[in-house]
């Protein structure tokens, strides 16, 4: 299946991640045994009557979900035998940050050993945690770093190959500093992404903690994804998006399963970016961007 995550979706909210993070997907609404229809498994409990927007939007909206593509700055490795193999200390640091990436909004997706021969969607490679990998992968990761490709390593790397034997030198030393971002475990994550970037971060989401955000495109579109986790809303929320070279916005419209009519936005087209407010987030909204 990709990279989706089929599970119950029991809430408004998981139902708003569903749709945000897994695309054309919206999980199992609901389970059906001995008669009897229930929320999941295992539970007496009917299907909320809040669901019901939620499952009307994927099915009358699902155009904008439907065969759409993530726009990612970042890309992070889970390497499979530093994840495994190493101590435990590595994998965390490999989900800190993560977490720190989802916390402050930046587009990234996480890959997997297997994907490193096709690193051209992604401006910057994070290796974090990333001490055992093998000499194909590295020569993998220098390839990029060639083709135009940036890489952000935090703490040590490639300092085992992927069966845990010591390496006598380490990796990477041999090419160019430009392209290579290097900081320590406790080191300004953010700070050394955005040089990565070269400060032109794709998406820039000026918002609360409990903000979460998905950058998605179609053709002819971008779409911003905004799931907010908290009970209560959150508001005027600035968005900052770097379009493709030569590409200007057209319109600015908001659309969510909590509200029946759209909301026209007013936007700013300047020096490749434009900018706009969401002027409120209750559970799940998408700003949806024409491009020409």
């Amino acid at each position: 299946m990709n990279n989706m995550a089929f599970t119950y979706t029991t809430t408004p909210l998981e139902m708003a991640e569903s749709m945000a993070f897994n695309r054309d997907c919206l999980g199992c609404v609901c389970w059906f045994e001995y008669g009897k229809i229930v929320a999941k498994p295992g539970s007496t409990n009917p299907i909320s009557p809040a669901l019901g927007p939620f499952i009307r939007f994927f099915h009358t909206r699902r155009d904008l979900l439907r065969e759409s593509r993530v726009v990612a700055d970042v890309a992070v490795l889970r390497s499979f035998p530093s994840q495994v193999f190493a101590d435990s200390r590595y994998s965390k640091l490999t989900y800190d940050v993560e977490q720190a990436l989802i916390d402050n909004r930046i587009c990234f997706q996480i890959i997997y050993n297997q994907h490193l021969d096709d690193l051209k969607p992604y401006r910057v490679l994070i290796l974090a945690g990333c001490v055992a990998i093998s000499d194909e992968h590295i020569k993998q990761i220098e390839n990029y770093l060639r083709s135009g490709g940036s890489l952000c390593i935090i703490g040590q790397v490639g300092t085992h190959d992927e069966w845990m034997h010591p390496r006598s030198k380490p990796v990477f030393g041999h090419l160019q500093d430009s392209k290579i971002i290097r900081i320590a475990e406790d080191g300004d994550i953010l700070n050394a992404i955005r040089k990565a970037c070269n400060n032109e971060l794709t998406l820039s989401v000026q918002g609360g903690s409990g903000l979460c955000s998905e950058l998605t495109e179609k053709t002819g579109k971008r779409l911003v994804h905004l799931v907010n986790y908290w009970p209560y809303s959150i508001k005027n929320i600035r968005v900052i998006l770097r379009l493709p070279d030569g590409r200007h916005a057209k319109n600015v419209t908001l659309v969510s399963p909590e509200r029946q009519d759209d909301r026209i936005l007013t936007f700013e087209d300047k020096d490749g970016y434009f900018e706009f407010t969401v002027p409120e987030v209750s559970t799940y909204e998408i700003a949806v961007i024409i491009i020409k």
